[in-house]
């Protein structure tokens, strides 16, 4: 994976990039989870967490792009 297209990107947009991909995957995989196992994800802990640092993340990549 390229991090930075070319040398004068921003350092916090290709975290962002890598922040967006990360928590997203996570998000599915939990949510697939709680589909499968209903109630054994949310007795932990809430994974919309994940959904709102992905799309925080989408939108800074967006916006500095």
């Amino acid at each position: 994976m390229k991090l930075f297209k070319e040398n004068n990107e921003n350092f916090f947009v290709a975290l962002s990039e890598i922040f967006f991909r990360f928590f997203f995957i996570v998000f599915v995989i939990l949510f697939l989870l709680e589909l499968w196992q209903p109630g054994f994800v949310t007795t932990w802990f809430n994974p919309v967490w994940f959904l709102l640092i992905s799309l925080v993340a989408g939108i800074i990549s967006i916006i500095d792009n």
